[in-house]
């Protein structure tokens, strides 16, 4: 169950990867990314910052399992707990750069 969950998270990732590779050409020059900016010109960044939510959510990824790995090892409570957050993360950044390739193309 949990390779299942895990493979359903990452194709997700892997397919808003894709989605940015396959638009690429067909993207303005500026895409809306940061939301938490005011709205207007400060939202905006070239094209390949869509990667960035991707490269972020794979650094946690790495991270925790460095941190079940080591710290945590006799822990199954915490393992579970940063297993369902990285999920949740890498399902979440996938979900949000397709939803912005969607809007702009």
């Amino acid at each position: 169950r949990k390779f299942l969950l895990f493979g359903f998270f990452v194709s997700v990732i892997a397919l808003a990867a894709a989605g940015v590779l396959v638009f690429s050409r067909r993207l303005p020059p500026e895409v809306p990314v940061f939301y938490s900016n005011p709205w207007g010109k400060d939202q905006l960044a070239p094209p390949y910052f869509l990667a960035l939510p991707i490269l972020l959510s794979f650094g946690f990824l790495v991270l925790n399992i460095f941190l079940s790995r080591k710290i945590f090892f006799d822990s199954s409570f915490l393992k579970n707990l940063l297993g369902i957050a990285t999920g949740l993360l890498l399902f979440l950044s996938g979900i949000t750069v397709l939803r912005i390739i969607i809007l702009i193309t």
